[in-house]
């Protein structure tokens, strides 16, 4: 697989032109065109969100191209918002595209660019929320498409719009036709989102017993390349002069270091010297090394001799539960009130029965099924100062990332960032992929003056990703001489929270402490409702939820 962009454009390029730039994506090398789009503003990051055209392109040859900021993890999002658009505008399936799609000569798709310059902003991806609340936003832009379009076809046609019908794009009134393409291919709409999102057949978008499309089982649109070993990944980029590179830290868990995460004390660059194509780059505490040749970067971070601050760690798996109430007891917990309701003393105090059990839930990671994988195109002026950055990217979360590179990695313009997320190891919730990959592999970048693909080795993911932190769960119920649950308490024990951004911490740009301790109330409670008779046998909650967090020792 050789380069993903035969012809990079910088953002000055990109917004010029008064309809906006004709861009293509190609894994194969060579560019494909698409209709004129809506650009962000050189004030702005994003397209408007309330203008048809910063979803939608539709193409002289009557096909659809649909952007969001919402990628595929696995789920088969995007195919779901191709049939919410394509249901609204009337057109099929197969004329549909989702952001820059690439296929093969038989049409099969290999690949899908989601680009932080094209995109609208519809935020991360998480939560399973995507067609529930941004396939809202989907169908307002497609209904409001075929309110305009409808209007254009019925000056075109000569037939009021009450009397037109379409199929497949095709227009037909009064004996004549017209296309989508021919109505509008290769110009802007230039219509306003009135509402900003539409419940299916509420207000203008499609009556539901009118669905063809919605409701039926439609294969999804990446399944095809991937079956077949054709789809590309992040893996798979390669940019002219790229390097690789490698992340240098101790092994072992990190997350739960006194200063957050690893800090080098001394590097022993002799340690390498017998690999010379090897450069060995550093920012404040981040360590990394780069070279042409992927196999000698493997070699040299893992020879590479780093005298690591001896930090303590929290206890092993082991025994940890052990050691939660060893800390506890010890007062090393400070406990937190997440909800009190009623007087549940009391309720216990007056009790027929009171009954206890703890559960344990252990360490859980959001490792991906392949290793971590980003590459990144830092670009500087003759000076040495940052310009720009491409970068490409499998995070969740294109907008968020665009600013975090800029801001506080880069300390540039968020404009002058572009991130193209392309398909990578597949996860679930957004763990270090979603930011820190790329941080880090920007880092090298800027340092190594080359763009450089940086990939994770599996002992590094599985001792530096965030893990969900291990549980203990002690709860308490109380029923009355009749049976009636009178109260309950629970209590959890847990670590503090982590950031996910271990590359900025190193680089100094945020605090070197893990982020506060996480509450969990959404899943501690309260949840019963609790039977009191002096209520007249009204169900309320009386009960309390405590969180307890280590500190960092």
């Amino acid at each position: 697989m050789t380069e993903i962009l035969n012809k990079e454009y910088s953002r000055k390029s990109f917004l010029k032109g008064t309809g906006g730039l004709v861009v293509g994506f190609s894994l194969a090398g060579a560019a494909t065109a698409n209709a004129a789009t809506v650009v962000p503003s050189p004030s702005t990051q994003f397209p408007p969100v309330n203008q048809v055209d910063s979803f939608l392109e539709i193409n002289p040859d009557n096909t659809v191209n649909l952007f969001t900021s919402q990628v595929e993890i696995g789920n088969g999002t995007p195919t779901g918002f191709l049939m919410i658009a394509a249901e609204e505008l009337d057109v099929s399936l197969g004329q549909m595209t989702y952001g820059s799609t690439v296929k093969d000569k038989n049409g099969v798709i290999i690949g899908t660019v989601t680009d932080g310059w094209r995109a609208v902003n519809t935020g991360g991806h998480g939560g399973s929320q995507a067609i529930q609340s941004v396939g809202q936003q989907v169908r307002a832009a497609a209904a409001y498409a075929r309110q305009a379009l409808n209007t254009m076809a019925a000056t075109n046609l000569g037939v009021p719009v009450a009397q037109l019908s379409v199929t497949d794009g095709v227009v037909s009134g009064g004996g004549k036709t017209v296309t989508y393409g021919q109505l509008v291919g290769g110009k802007l709409l230039s219509t306003t989102i009135a509402t900003g999102s539409l419940q299916p057949g509420v207000g203008i978008s499609k009556p539901v017993a009118q669905y063809k499309l919605v409701g039926t089982r439609q294969p999804r649109i990446d399944i095809p390349g991937k079956v077949t070993g054709h789809y590309a990944y992040t893996h798979s980029i390669t940019l002219p002069g790229m390097l690789h590179g490698r992340w240098v830290r101790p092994r072992g868990q990190g997350p739960w270091l006194t200063d957050g995460f690893a800090k080098p004390l001394k590097i022993d660059m002799s340690s390498i010297k017998h690999l010379p194509d090897v450069q060995v780059v550093q920012d404040g505490d981040f360590v990394g090394v780069v070279g042409k040749r992927e196999y000698d970067v493997i070699q040299a971070a893992a020879q590479l001799k780093v005298t690591w601050a001896d930090s303590p760690i929290l206890s092993g798996h082991q025994n940890i539960w052990s050691y939660y109430r060893k800390s506890d007891a010890a007062g090393l917990t400070p406990a937190r009130i997440t909800a009190d309701v009623g007087n549940v003393d009391k309720a216990f105090a007056s009790a027929a029965k009171v009954v206890s059990m703890s559960f344990a839930y252990p360490h859980n990671g959001h490792n991906p099924i392949g290793p971590a994988c980003c590459v990144a195109d830092v670009r500087k002026d003759s000076t040495g100062k940052v310009v720009g950055a491409t970068v490409y990217s499998n995070t969740q979360n294109v907008p968020s990332l665009t600013t975090e590179i800029a801001q506080s990695v880069l300390k540039i313009d968020p404009k002058f960032v572009r991130v193209l997320w392309h398909e990578g190891s597949s996860t679930f919730g957004n763990g270090y992929h979603a930011f820190d990959i790329a941080e880090a592999a920007v880092t090298l970048s800027r340092l190594a003056n080359a763009p450089v693909r940086l990939q994770l080795m599996r002992w590094d993911e599985q001792g530096w990703t965030r893990y969900g932190e291990a549980t203990l769960t002690d709860m308490k119920g109380a029923i009355d001489a009749n049976g009636n649950m009178v109260a309950y308490q629970a209590t959890q024990t847990h670590q503090s929270s982590t950031s996910l951004a271990a590359t900025r911490v190193l680089l100094g740009e945020v605090p070197g402490t893990p982020g506060a301790a996480g509450t969990n109330a959404e899943n501690l409670g309260p949840f019963y409702k609790v039977s009191q008779q002096s209520f007249g046998g009204n169900f309320r909650t009386i009960g309390k939820t405590v969180t307890q967090s280590l500190g960092m020792f």
